[in-house]
């Protein structure tokens, strides 16, 4: 691109340029730095295209623009800024430059200036693209510092990763850019940013995330939902207005990425979404402002193994400082650690960072040794080197080990001098456990199991219960080569799909309603911070079956806990009982359905011989069902003797005669209408 864009490079701008202004209202993010609530991104755009859009954006009015750190992109609207219309100046223009998390960041940051033909940006962004952010922030403030960035910010962090990156920062983000719209949105992200003093831009606003946005599928998929459209027509704007219409009552910025959309699409002023219109476009989402949480209000419950010791159901495992402190953040008070050198000193680190803000005594500390001769005293030395005692100590058995017996001495040793809280054991076989439990003083207050949905040990399980010892999964998404992908389980995926989760939040759902406790360790890339939220929803007793059948598994324990009123465990009694009223049932169906049969065959042979059971002629002047005087026209069970002439049947005769079975209403009838005459009412033969 040699020189400014000519009319015939603009020609395919909008038709209503020059005629519409833009008039975007700004917003202060921070030290008085005013930011239109609405830029323009490049995101979908081509360089030449972008280069027409943006120059066509600020000659309608528009100031604020987001380039993304491709050098074409950077070159076409640096051409635009050299070349501005009449009227405007590069102070009137609110630039923004994304810079990925890598080494070359400085490198990154001089050409885009270069580029750009400028010597300062309005607003840095860092993009998390996976890397590690910390030392990049810390070029980014020195950029704020000298100047060179009026205001900076993040783009795409995860609540985690932001949390992590805000406790080395000494100047927190004025901005976090991130995926939000009215049918998608992540509520902790944005919680997340909004609690920590950051203003929210959203960089999606229309739908769908994606790598490829695209515009056109995006206004369509909000155009087919009947709630934007209806809300559409009332107010007589596009279904992109209320879309961006949501996040501007919400606080929030954003930026749109297309020429499709039209000048007059930005135009905010002419209506107002009511209160109950924002509820329901929140409901598309699942999103509520009101009900936003922290990070840090996450509860996890928690689960007595032994007198005045509880242990929450879910822990992690401490072997990276970062996530023990993550896990701190949200919430979470359990961590598991194996007693090395490394882990214990990145426990104790990530600890004694919160040291102002949670009190040891609210964390949970799980410490496992293995049960090797000769390595538990030495063991025990490292970790008192850096706790003063833990709540649970496990003794872990690996294989067939001679030591285990002596070794769970030692550590009922560490029971009576407090320096553990409570003691537990790890992978001992059925028969190993029995027989450490015939000698010894203190029985296992926990015992750990490789255990998940696909893997399942029915032996120790019940052998757990019979004896009352909590049980704890350390497996529970499937250990080692063993993770199994729960993507590809149909039983899994329709719980997902039915309650709105994760899988992950399925796996330890079914744990946790089983009565027993869980920790996980390293995790898929798409584990999130909200996998770990039990509280929204329980599965059914069917659904827990469903489950428990993927490994096979019975339960025979009576810790299952459901809250759902539809989901009772029906017991031995229960079964029982159905099974003899089903059977009832279809006894007296069969029994109805076989007289009725006979009847029909009965009455045909006799009406054919005019006779019946010694009634001459019953059948003869008898009325059709048609005539039947029923009120309902069902056809009779049974048949009145009151206007026909019979035979006496002598008292010796009715052991060999069969009746038949009157209705109650027939019978009332008759008693009411024939008081003298004989009515019988059987079901059987008479005795």
């Amino acid at each position: 691109i040699s020189s400014a864009p000519s009319q015939a490079e603009i020609s395919s701008a909008p038709s209503q340029a020059g005629i519409i202004k833009v008039n975007v209202e700004t917003k202060n993010i921070g030290d008085g730095v005013m930011m239109p609530v609405i830029s323009l991104a490049s995101y979908s755009l081509s360089a030449a295209q972008f280069l027409e859009v943006s120059y066509d954006y600020i000659q309608l009015g528009g100031r604020g623009i987001e380039a993304i750190n491709r050098w074409g992109y950077l070159a076409a609207l640096g051409k635009v800024i050299s070349k501005l219309p009449e009227g405007v100046d590069r102070k009137d223009l609110f630039l923004t430059l994304d810079i990925n998390c890598n080494d070359n960041f400085e490198t990154q940051f001089e050409r885009s200036l270069q580029l750009l033909k400028t010597d300062y940006v309005d607003l840095l962004l860092l993009e998390d693209r996976g890397d590690d952010c910390i030392p990049a922030w810390t070029r980014v403030e020195e950029k704020f510092i000298t100047n060179q960035a009026r205001s900076i910010g993040v783009k795409h962090f995860k609540a985690e990763d932001l949390l992590h990156l805000l406790k080395s920062a000494k100047i927190n983000p004025h901005v976090h850019t991130l995926p939000a719209n009215v049918l998608n949105n992540d509520p902790r992200m944005i919680s997340t940013a909004t609690n920590n003093g950051m203003i929210v831009q959203s960089t999606l606003p229309f739908g769908v995330f994606s790598n490829r946005p695209n515009v056109t599928k995006e206004l369509s998929v909000l155009s087919k939902n009947s709630l934007i459209q209806n809300i559409a027509d009332y107010h007589q704007v596009t279904v992109s207005q209320v879309a961006m219409k949501w996040i501007l009552q919400h606080g929030w910025m954003f930026n749109f990425y297309s020429e499709k959309i039209k000048a007059s699409d930005t135009d905010m002023s002419s209506f107002t979404l009511s209160n109950d219109e924002m509820g329901h476009l929140d409901a598309l989402s699942g999103f509520s402002s009101s009900s936003q949480a922290p990070l840090e209000q996450i509860k996890i419950e928690t689960k007595m193994i032994q007198s005045g010791v509880v242990m929450p159901v879910i822990s992690i495992e401490g072997d990276i400082q970062e996530r023990i402190e993550n896990w701190l953040d949200i919430g979470g008070r359990g961590i598991h650690v194996l007693i090395e050198n490394g882990e214990l000193q990145k426990t104790k680190l990530a600890i004694q960072a919160y040291a102002g803000k949670i009190d040891r005594k609210d964390i949970f500390l799980t410490a496992t040794v293995n049960c090797k001769l000769g390595q538990v005293e030495k063991k025990m030395s490292n970790l008192q080197e850096h706790f003063d005692y833990v709540d649970l100590l496990i003794l872990h058995n690996p294989g067939n080990d001679k030591g285990c017996l002596s070794a769970w001495v030692n550590l009922e040793q560490q029971f009576v001098l407090n320096q553990a809280r409570a003691i537990g054991v790890k992978d001992f076989e059925t028969q190993q456990l029995k027989v450490m439990l015939d000698t010894a003083r203190v029985v296992p207050h926990v015992y750990q199991l490789d255990l998940n949905i696909f893997k399942t040990d029915i032996e120790i399980i019940d052998f757990l219960a019979s004896k009352d010892i909590p049980l704890q999964s350390y497996s529970p998404f499937g250990s080692g080569l063993n993770k199994f992908n729960m993507t590809e389980n149909l039983a899994i995926q329709r719980i997902v799909k039915k309650y709105q989760v994760s899988d992950y939040q399925v796996a330890m759902k079914w744990i946790l309603q089983h009565g027993w406790m869980t920790s996980f360790g390293v995790v898929p890339e798409l584990f999130e911070v909200r996998d770990v939220d039990m509280s929204g929803f329980q599965l059914t007793y069917n659904e827990m079956k469903k489950l428990d059948g993927l490994s096979n598994f019975v339960s025979n324990t009576k810790t299952i806990d459901f809250s759902n009123a539809n989901s009772r465990v029906c017991g031995t009694g229960c079964v029982i009982g159905i099974t003899s009223i089903v059977a009832c049932l279809l006894l007296i169906v069969g029994i109805i359905l076989g007289r009725r049969k006979g009847y029909k065959k009965k009455r045909t042979s006799d009406a054919a011989n005019a006779e019946h059971v010694g009634c001459d002629g019953l059948y003869k002047d008898f009325p059709t069902y048609n005539e039947y005087p029923s009120p309902n026209r069902n056809p009779p069970f049974g048949l009145v003797y009151s206007d026909f002439p019979r035979k006496p049947i002598e008292e010796d005769e009715l052991s060999k005669k069969k009746v038949v079975v009157l209705p109650p209403a027939i019978m009332e009838s008759a008693v009411d209408n024939s008081a003298d005459d004989e009515v019988l009412m059987r079901s059987s033969e008479l005795t």
